[in-house]
């Protein structure tokens, strides 16, 4: 009786087993060809669209537009407590 019943359990562990490898070959396989399109397509020129989310809200700054620094945000002593210097911003001027 106790050879039946571990004879019975080895085989529902190796058929639970080959299914489990079975489900795995067959989400790689489904993996692999997706990935093998989107190289395909890659290589033909197509670019992938990008998805909503993943757009800015906000549009950027023209190249041409600076931020102004803001004042407060300035440091007003140089180092070592020295008063700081404006020829830095005597030379971004130009």
């Amino acid at each position: 009786m106790l050879a039946i019943f571990i004879t019975v359990a080895l085989t529902f562990a190796a058929i639970i087993a080959v299914l489990s490898l079975t489900d795995t070959w067959m989400k790689a396989r489904a993996a692999f060809w997706a990935v093998f399109e989107e190289r395909e397509l890659l290589d033909a020129g197509f670019v992938p669209q990008v998805e909503a989310s993943e757009l800015r809200v906000r549009r950027p700054l023209h190249k041409t537009a600076r931020r102004a620094p803001q004042p407060s945000r300035q440091r007003q002593r140089g180092f070592g407590g020295a008063p700081r210097s404006q020829l830095g911003a005597v030379q971004s001027l130009r």
